[in-house]
């Protein structure tokens, strides 16, 4: 250990990264990993020492073609950022506790964003929502894991205290025939996204579908990146604004 460290009266854990099946680690400071996922502090705050580990305790270096396999780049530099930002790590007590409130209080947001109450099509006060959730027997929210996917969770549990229902959009979506895959994939791995239709002409791809509202910038963005923008994205449905104040 480097005892001149500027953080040194915190105890450095492991941050792991699975990806492909390989298992990844770097000696991390746990409330320096948080400040620097909030661009607050560069890497060299947050990180021990320079390398990427299959096994830190055991000193076992993965090859530059198994990094290059997993993250696309050999460079430690990349590789620690990659593993810095998406990796999980040990906390103590009082910061897997934080964690776990910030969590919760995401998970209150996406729902206040993506559902209304049922029958009056009303907005759900946060308040309402935190209040049902504390009385949740046996919810157990993962400081980790995203809040969109744990929140569908919560929500099912939620229905019959709050009588949520989604607050869905209908959309099409048209790619040509090339970008089809990548259209497709978008749209089944997202949680927030129900009854995909796909349809195929000569050279184009439409896929129409229900999404719930607060999912719109996601499914925009995901799109973006998938399409390299090349597609085409309609919104139907009551709410809908006109482009261009048809």
């Amino acid at each position: 250990g480097d005892g001149h460290h500027k953080h040194s009266q915190e105890e450095p854990v492991l941050c792991r990264y699975k990806k492909g099946g390989t298992h990844f680690e770097i000696m991390c400071l746990p409330t320096m990993v948080e400040q620097f996922r909030g661009g607050k502090v560069p890497r060299d705050d947050a990180v021990l020492g320079r390398e990427v580990f299959k096994d830190a305790k055991k000193g076992d270096r993965p090859s530059a073609a198994e990094l290059e396999a997993a993250f696309g780049t050999a460079s430690h530099e990349e590789c620690i950022d990659i593993v810095l930002a998406q990796g999980e790590y040990q906390l103590t007590v009082a910061q897997r506790k934080a964690k776990t409130e910030e969590k919760v209080a995401a998970i209150v947001h996406y729902i206040t964003q993506n559902y209304v109450e049922g029958g009056t099509k009303r907005a759900i006060p946060a308040v309402r929502v935190e209040e049902a959730i504390a009385h949740l027997k046996g919810l157990k929210v993962d400081p980790f894991r995203a809040a969109w996917f744990q929140a569908q969770d919560v929500a099912k549990k939620l229905k019959e205290t709050l009588k949520l229902v989604k607050n869905e959009v209908s959309a099409t979506v048209t790619v040509s025939m090339a970008l089809a895959g990548p259209a497709s994939g978008v749209l089944h791995s997202n949680g927030g996204v129900a009854k995909v239709v796909e349809e195929y002409e000569e050279d184009t791809a439409t896929f129409t579908f229900d999404f719930t509202a607060g999912e719109h910038d996601r499914i925009v963005s995901e799109l973006t990146k998938a399409t390299g923008g090349q597609f085409e994205l309609k919104i139907h449905g009551a709410d809908a604004v006109p482009e261009g104040g048809a």
